[in-house]
């Protein structure tokens, strides 16, 4: 065996001044993605779900039931997130749930880096005279 090649007799050395993909991350920076960031990633990934529309007004935002919204919690360099959404009425409101979770559980995790652990979803269904905007499939 080769000197330094971590044989029986002697450690493994660390050569930095090799580019190995082990050297290139120990000296990369870390990446921050912040709450923010990943809520927002998860609201938007949950209108491309066809069925969901944005709900939106100054006193749903009061109220705290503007939809899309998501809480994100993140620990551990992963995170969970609780999402309410909005579904035009009449629709197969937990078929959409379903896809909502799957399309936010995916696209959140790929586009911001972080695991996604958990994606909760609240779904409620309003009538045309409550939506803002309603999703059009092209």
């Amino acid at each position: 065996m080769a000197d330094g090649d971590g044989g029986p007799d002697q450690p493994a050395t660390d050569d930095l001044s090799q580019d190995t993909p082990d050297n290139e991350l120990r000296h990369r920076g870390t990446l921050d993605v912040r709450v923010a960031a990943i809520r927002r990633i998860a609201e938007r990934a949950s209108l491309d779900v066809a069925g969901t529309v944005r709900r939106s007004s100054t006193l749903g935002r009061l109220r705290g039931t503007a939809a899309p919204h998501a809480d994100v919690r993140v620990s551990d360099r992963t995170a969970r997130i609780e999402l309410r959404v909005a579904c035009a009425w009449p629709a197969p409101v937990s078929s959409i749930a379903t896809e909502v979770r799957d399309t936010v559980l995916r696209e959140t995790s790929r586009l911001s880096g972080v695991p996604v652990t958990t994606v909760d979803v609240t779904a409620v269904a309003v009538s045309p005279d409550d939506q803002t905007s309603r999703r059009t499939v092209a």
